[in-house]
């Protein structure tokens, strides 16, 4: 168990190690790019990350974060589900007691106990709905357009010509490769993108006005009404998370 306190904006270098590791945030917001995913979490739900697993971690907004490595042999590796996981009150308190109380657990003191706990309980933590985890873009012939205007920051504004266009493609050879390459259609990839960079906004301060309109949406209803449908929170719910 690690506690890293990272200030607005930071940016993590990509690595990857043998342990797994469970990204949970106490405060604020992080996310945490993969080979596979863009994700996106906020207090009580936590990003589990497989062993050797290409990643780096940022924070949107002042974040105070805890880390669970774990062996991949042990139990943890062997039964917990990877991916979002939802993190309820006991299991938020456990993991904040951890960090100070985990160094070397003595057999039988209080700190192998909570271990024991902590590990039934992650495992036991249902998928979460809370979160954002977009499928990152790969196949050769759309990643570089991808990954440009993703940087950029326009890419949840864009039309499906724009983005083809960009990749060289026909607009049915575009939607057929990236419906392969993702398993979504990119109107809902697109959808997924502007939770993602609208709740990224609202963990930083934006008001959900502002957010709606940053991702070329008409109107807080109808950024309400997307994000409720893939995280299972209106983004009054999510700021009141963030408070």
């Amino acid at each position: 168990m690690r506690a890293f306190d990272y200030p607005a904006g930071y940016r993590g270098n990509w690595h990857r190690h043998r342990l797994g590791q469970i990204v949970y945030p106490l405060r604020g917001v992080a996310t945490i790019d993969t080979d596979v995913h863009h994700v996106t979490v906020a207090p009580h739900r936590a990003y589990a990350v497989q062993p050797w697993r290409p990643h780096r971690v940022s924070a949107v907004g002042n974040t105070s974060l805890r880390s669970v490595f774990f062996d991949p042999r042990g139990r943890l590796a062997s039964e917990l589900e990877f991916g979002i996981r939802r993190v309820d009150e006991l299991l938020h308190e456990l993991i904040r007691r951890a960090a100070r109380e985990l160094d070397e657990p003595r057999r039988g003191s209080v700190a192998e106990q909570i271990e024991t706990l902590l590990i039934a309980l992650l495992i036991d933590a249902p998928k979460a709905m809370g979160y954002v985890e977009l499928p990152r873009v790969t196949h050769p012939r759309l990643t570089d357009a991808f990954e440009s205007v993703w940087e950029a920051g326009v890419l949840p504004t864009l039309r499906v010509n724009d983005v083809a266009a960009r990749c060289h493609l026909s607009e049915r050879q575009f939607r057929r490769l990236f419906q392969e390459n993702t398993g979504m259609r990119f109107t809902d990839w697109r959808s997924l993108a502007r939770v993602k960079v609208a709740a990224e906004s609202i963990a930083r301060g934006q008001s959900i006005t502002r957010a709606a309109d940053d991702v070329g949406l008409s109107s807080p209803s109808a950024l309400g009404e997307i994000f409720k449908r893939y995280t299972d929170l209106t983004p009054s719910e999510f700021l009141r998370l963030n408070a």
